[in-house]
């Protein structure tokens, strides 16, 4: 027996067996209501005791079809993270600049850059140090 483009289907399957024990095996089959063969795989295996060959297989559309959603699920959710890692990666280093900059002036002595109108890149620069509880003196 032959599929829609020529391959001897059941031979096939034999020498699947017969060279590897089992294996998959591509070819096109007709589906129940639908008008043209469509692309099918089976999974075949040898049973050696009875010198029978056992194979099942399965239409490659139906299988695109169950995972369409688990796909797009996954799409959605690296968009989420991507967005997410991008926003946290920009909060994190658009003040680097700035504080490198203060960094640079206190290293050469200046006791208070502020002053010099660099930005300092944290709200906490301008809390009163007794409101925050680890900078609190016994």
């Amino acid at each position: 027996m032959r599929d829609p483009n020529g391959k001897r289907l059941f031979r096939e399957i034999v020498e699947v067996v017969k060279a590897r024990g089992s294996g998959f095996v591509p070819y096109q089959w007709a589906k129940p209501g639908a008008d043209q063969p469509v692309d099918k795989i089976s999974c075949v295996k040898g049973f050696a005791p009875w010198g029978w060959v056992i194979g099942s297989g399965v239409h490659a559309e139906d299988i695109a079809a169950r995972m369409r959603p688990t796909m797009l699920a996954l799409l959605a959710t690296a968009a989420v993270v991507r967005t997410v890692a991008f926003l946290v990666g920009r909060g994190v280093s658009r003040p680097a600049p700035a504080l490198a900059e203060v960094m640079s002036a206190l290293a050469s002595g200046d006791p208070d850059p502020q002053r010099r109108g660099l930005p300092f890149p944290t709200r906490w620069s301008r809390a009163p140090r007794s409101s925050h509880p680890w900078s609190r003196r016994p």
